[in-house]
Formats: structure tokens, sequence, C-alpha cells
């Protein structure tokens, strides 16, 4: 099923389209990039999918007589969504044969390219109270949430009881159910389409993807319309390819590995359920479509490297507004981009040659740190060393890490490796020790050495990037890496010299 944890979007619709447009705008170099790598490239590339390639992907595991079954029960939707899908797909950024791979695969483990409606069939009542608790817990007690999860898992035995069952678990009680407007939102908006979109919001936020990115315009939202991903091919296609394009999905669909399976999947299932059977899909998409062969950009990585690494840029650079006051403030935004599955020698050695990869995600932040008070009113004086107390961290190779337990923030810049985010560590500078470097919402007016987003109260652009970096627990042997290159600024004084002397600017 469909990512359930795209909850925040913004607050109200207008935040949504905004942030999809962002999305849009974030993806759409790499792509173009992928286009061009192919001119003269790989002919295979090129070439549509066909019905042919699809069966002989979406197979079961073999038999005793070596026979491998399709699993596609129903063919007749995919034939009628195939030209929607030969139509629109470079548009998605699925124009390698890499990339076809893994959206086949993908397409595989979600809906065997015919069952286009979530399924609501739980015969194990304790797994459905687990897997929703958010609904179950109003029931208090547990012995009350086990009789609750009983009657709805014996209701769901029967498929003319599934629209009950998702209305109780996919209402407003669900975390996700929160844009919900009418009491069958819940069935309205379950996983519908050859992607399985699931909720109200990405309903919404996919129809502007589907008219910036491929000129159609589209209805997917209230009334009946939801249905029209299940009932109409076009429809049905057209979301699954908007929600590839939206999640940038191409940019981490870069690897024939297990590694990369569970980064694309990462993106559609956080829960990566099913993941084991993505991977056969994959192998097998890889085998019909002949990936091995294919060398769009020179070659094709076959790698399961440990590690991550982060660059924040010292000179690719964007103006935004500031997030609380636009008419008075903007900051330079420092583009930040991610490569998976890649160690810190990698990363410097393709870089010396440039054959970096394109990244697997990307973001921006600013670098500013100019708040001058806490919140209960303490003044905060600025260091007069450009990378001492309250301002910002110096260029250089550090690490990313999870907050700990009580602290405000969940992602943390540390210099060690065996460092947790505690708020005693942190950097040793130049200009002395900083602890508690976090990476935030807010705005440099609200930042006294950490990053920011600039970004308001709205915590998404955060939990994008954390879910990006799937190396960040510490322990695990996979470093996340993050590196500060240099930047311009300019110097000037604080107007109030209890903040400080000397203040820095980027430029």
């Amino acid at each position: 099923m469909l990512s359930k944890t795209s909850e925040v979007l913004g607050e109200g619709w207008k935040n949504i389209v905004e942030a999809v447009e962002k999305a849009i705008t974030a993806s759409s170099v790499d792509n173009q990039q992928t286009e061009k790598d192919n001119i003269g490239g790989c002919p295979r590339c090129k070439n549509n999918f066909t019905l042919e390639q699809i069966k002989g992907i979406c197979v079961g595991k073999k038999d005793k007589n070596g026979k491998e079954a399709s699993l596609i029960k129903d063919d007749t939707f995919i034939k009628s969504a195939l030209p929607y899908l030969n139509d629109y797909r470079k548009k998605a950024g699925i124009n390698t044969c890499i990339t076809k791979a893994h959206f086949l695969a993908q397409i595989s483990q979600e809906t065997k390219f015919y069952d286009l409606q979530e399924r609501f069939k739980y015969t194990n009542p304790e797994r459905m109270r687990k897997l929703f608790y958010s609904y179950f817990k109003k029931f208090g007690t547990l012995e009350k949430q086990q009789t609750e999860s009983k009657r709805l898992s014996d209701l769901s035995l029967n498929s003319i009881n599934w629209m009950e069952v998702a209305n109780a678990i996919y209402g407003k009680t669900h975390p996700n159910g929160k844009y919900n407007t009418d009491k069958d939102d819940g069935w309205r908006y379950s996983g519908k389409g050859y992607k399985q979109i699931t909720w109200r919001d990405n309903y919404s936020s996919l129809q502007v993807v589907a008219k910036n990115t491929f000129g159609v315009d589209v209805t997917w939202i209230d009334n009946d319309n939801p249905y029209k991903l299940k009932n109409n091919q076009k429809d049905a296609i057209l979301s699954g390819l908007a929600f590839w394009k939206l999640k940038n999905i191409t940019g981490v669909a870069t690897e024939i590995s297990d590694t990369a399976v569970k980064n694309v999947t990462s993106l559609i299932n956080p829960a990566l359920a099913g993941l084991d059977e993505r991977k056969r899909f994959f192998k097998k998409a890889v085998e019909i479509l002949e990936v091995e062969k294919c060398k769009p950009k020179g070659k094709i990585n076959i790698s399961d490297e440990n590690g991550t690494v982060v660059i924040v840029s010292g000179t690719d650079t964007k103006i935004e507004k500031d997030a609380f006051k636009p008419t008075e403030f903007s900051w330079v935004m420092y583009k930040t981009i991610v490569f998976k599955d890649m160690s810190l020698k990698t990363y410097y050695e393709l870089e010396k040659d440039n054959q970096l990869p394109s990244p697997d995600y990307a973001t921006y932040l600013s670098r500013d740190t100019h708040q001058t008070s806490t919140s209960k009113g303490k003044i905060l004086k600025h260091s007069d060393k450009r990378f001492g107390q309250y301002n910002e961290i110096p260029p250089g190779e550090y690490f990313l890490v999870p907050g700990v337990s009580g602290q405000k923030y969940k992602i943390y810049v540390i210099d060690s490796e065996s460092k947790s985010a505690a708020s005693e560590n942190g950097i040793d500078g130049p200009d002395g020790s900083r602890g508690g470097v976090a990476l935030h919402q807010y705005s440099p007016r609200f930042s006294v050495g950490c990053f920011t987003f600039n970004s308001g109260k709205n915590t998404k652009p955060i939990q994008d990037l954390i879910d990006n970096i799937p190396d960040l627990p510490i322990g695990d042997k996979k470093p996340v890496r993050f590196i500060i290159e240099p930047r311009k600024i300019t110097e000037s004084t604080w107007d109030d010299s209890s903040f400080g002397t000397k203040k820095w600017k980027g430029i």
C-alpha cells in the first residue's frame, strides 16, 4: 500500500499545493539530466513497456517443475492503461532501463496490475488492532479494544462490509485522516489505482502534479471522483506516475541492488511491507528488461556500499523570504543533497573524476543564525568570532545523528561518530566547542548555531530528509557524513550591542 506518512503537507490546502510545486521543481533537474544522459545511449531505455514484459515480470515463484505462473488474474486493466503509461512515463522520470525495472517491480507488488482497490480482509484481529491502534485505542481497555477488533475482523471476511471497515480504521481517528470531510472518506480515499493512493491529502496533491507535470487536468477528490483511480485506466496509471514524480523516486532508483529496492520501497511504503517480494520482482525485471546490458551513463551501479553522504553547498543557493515575516526578511538557502549507499571516500573519488550520480534527495538549508533572545526573554549574545558561540559552525566534515530522548529536535550535527547527540556533544571548532547543532524548522531568526529549513512551524521538510537517510541510526556501521562547504558572507554589526558586535549573513 502507498505511504501513509504524508500526514503533514502543511496547514491547509494552500500549503499542500506549495509543497507539491517545490517537490516537482526539486526533481525536475535530475530528470532532465537523466534524459540528456540517454542521448546516444541504450536503445532499450527509449523502448515502450510491453504487455509481454509485464507478464514476464509479475510472476509467482517457480514451482517444482521450474514454471512461473502469472499473477495477473485479469490483464484487461493493464492492456487499457499501457498506452497512457508509455505516453507519460518519461515525464515522471521513468526513462532508463533501471528506473523502468524499479517501477514495474513496485507495481507488481502493489496491485499485480489488476487489483486496483485496497482489500480490507483481516483474519487476525490482534494484528488488525496493532496495525490500526490509532482507531482502537479510543475504546480504552485492552479487552474493549480486542472486542472491537474481533468485530471488525469478522466483518472484513465478507467484502460487502469493507466500506464499513475502511471508514472505521481510516477515519478521523487516524493521524492521516484529519483531512477527511465526510463519514465515508475512509473508504472513499482508501488505496486505489496502480500505486494504491491513500488519504485525501494525497489525492489532492497529486492532482497538482498531474497538471504541472503531465499537463492533464484531473479531479480526484470529493464525491465519486476518487473512484476514477480504480474505474478509469488513465486516472489509475496517471496517479501512480504522479506519485512517482512527486516523491522523486527516480532519484533513488539508480542501482541493481537490494539496497536500492529498499530505498525505493521506503518512499512508497515506509513500513517496507512486502519487501522480499519487491526484491524478487525487481530481479525478474532486471532479467526481462536486460538492465545489466544498459549503459546510459557508462555503467549501472551494482552496489551495497555502507553509509550516506550529505553535502551542504556553499555556492548552489536560492533566495527565500522569511517564513514568518516575508515582507521584512529574506535568506540565502543552500542546496543540500543526499547520496545513499556511499562512503565518504567514494564520494571524493567520484567528485574528483566528475562522476557523481544524481543525488538521491535534495532540499535547502539556511546557515545564518540570528536569534537574539530565548522564548523566556533571555538575551543571547553572539560571539565576535565567526564560528563562536551562537554563530554558524565552520565548514568541514561531520556526522549526522538522531536526537536522543528529551532533546527538542530530531537530527543533530556532531564531529565524532562515537558521540551521541546529547547536549554536551556537538563539535569542537576553531572558535570553541559547540553543542546542540540541530537541523530544524522555524527560520534563521530563531537559530543560535543551527541549520534551519525556513519552514516556519512546519516540520515536514525535516521528516522528509530523515525519511531519505535510512542510515541515520547510530551503531549500524553505516555512518552519515555531513559535509559543509565554504560560503561567501557579508559582515556587519548588530544594531543592539547586547546581541554582540560582529554579525554575518550569507550572500
